[in-house]
């Protein structure tokens, strides 16, 4: 169960992976000092050539960089085809043992079949879309985020599957529908993509900058905690973050020690 297995190099991916290889080289030894570090093993497979494809290149190799400090094994332009019995199988025919596999390598939709109509599905089971997020071949049926596939001259495979879109494209139709026009389509606004890889380890693409390190961390937090509603949740959090900064201590950390209890240890120690 100490072998993690993250399927999928983009934000979500990434972050994860940073996150349990914080727990690797950081929390381990402070509150489980019963288990050996190297007990513990991370992986990451991404089956292009880069991390956070979506990102620029000096982002990829500062999240390539950060992961391996953090002791998390990267596999680039690999596959995986297969897992059975708690074995990965990748395209190349390797494979690696692992109880553990988070998939963060995106979603398929549900298919749909629609009877006397044009409409064909889109990659990844999405829905095809015009410019003002009616699917193709269908009428007055809308699809917005992940879910909708509204390609572009920028994005000819189809808009990123972030938030914003999702965000920009309901304000749009809501517009729309109360205003009773159709007067222009829609334009995204790309507001710039970041993604966190653990404590003073982030990097942001914010248009022409770049940004890294401590000041790319503090910038990620910055936005997520303004756009908590109401402001005792945003002081809340901001208390707790700084007290788990300070302290490497969180409240949600949940200590088992059934060997110094044997008969409280029965309940989870039975095969």
């Amino acid at each position: 169960m100490l072998s993690f297995v993250v399927i999928g190099g983009g934000p979500a991916g990434v972050e994860i992976a940073g996150a349990v290889g914080e727990l690797k080289r950081y929390i381990l030894k402070r509150d489980y000092p019963g288990i050996a570090p190297d007990d513990l093993s991370i992986t990451i497979i991404e089956g292009t050539d880069r991390l956070l494809g979506t990102m620029s290149r000096e982002a990829s190799d500062t999240a390539l960089r950060d992961l391996n400090q953090l002791m998390v094994e990267v596999k680039l332009g690999r596959l995986m085809k297969t897992y059975n019995d708690n074995v990965i199988t990748l395209d190349d025919g390797s494979t690696i043992y692992s109880e553990m596999v988070i998939w963060t390598a995106g979603v398929t939709g549900v298919p749909i079949e629609f009877s006397g109509t044009d409409y064909k599905a889109g990659r990844g089971g999405c829905f095809p879309t015009d410019q003002y997020c009616r699917i193709e071949g269908l009428e007055d049926i809308y699809a917005i985020g992940d879910i909708g596939l509204m390609t572009t001259d920028k994005y000819p495979k189809g808009l990123p599957q972030l938030a914003q879109v999702a965000i920009q494209q309901g304000r749009f139709l809501a517009k729309n529908f109360n205003s009773n026009k159709r007067d222009r389509p829609f334009s995204y606004v790309d507001k710039g993509s970041m993604a966190t890889i653990g404590r003073n380890r982030a990097v942001a693409d914010l248009h022409s900058i770049h940004l890294s390190g401590f000041i790319a961390w503090l910038a990620w937090m910055f936005i997520h905690l303004i756009s908590l509603l109401g402001m005792r949740n945003k002081i809340n959090v901001l208390i707790n973050w700084i007290w788990a900064y300070f302290s490497y201590n969180t409240s949600l950390r949940l200590l088992l020690a059934g060997s110094k209890y044997p008969k409280r240890g029965e309940l989870w120690d039975k095969g």
